[in-house]
């Protein structure tokens, strides 16, 4: 997407938000914690992957995660790629548990977010 029309439309409260914390920290503590045995680690790492793509779709598009996907898709599709990630054969398991997940939802919720910020493009182009 033209990076001058993101600008445009996003929201001014929106732009240049800063992240909570910087997502190698994550990751490394992503994959220090006990995850595959605690379900509590899994679902600490499922919640910082969903915050950080709320900032980051915050910032770049101008839209919360909720204004694109349900609470109770996010946390399935989130849980279905850890457990995909915890059950996969090793020479997959070479990106961390959290870059996957990100990876993942992003992969889900990126279309929707582009998609949204075009019809404001074109709403505002009308």
């Amino acid at each position: 997407m033209d990076e001058d029309l993101i600008q445009r439309l996003v929201p001014t409260r929106a732009k240049g938000r800063p992240s909570a914390t910087d997502r190698k920290g994550e990751e490394a503590w992503a994959e220090a914690s006990d995850w595959r045995n605690n379900q509590q680690h899994l679902n600490l790492i499922l919640r910082s992957v969903i915050a950080r793509l709320d900032s980051t779709y915050r910032r770049e598009y101008g839209v919360r995660l909720d204004q694109i996907s349900e609470s109770a898709e996010l946390i399935m599709s989130a849980l279905q790629s850890a457990d995909w990630y915890k059950h996969a054969d090793a020479r997959y398991r070479d990106v961390g548990i959290y870059s996957h997940v990100y990876s993942g939802l992003d992969s889900l919720l990126g279309k929707r977010a582009r998609r949204r910020v075009h019809q404001r493009g074109t709403r505002a182009g009308a």
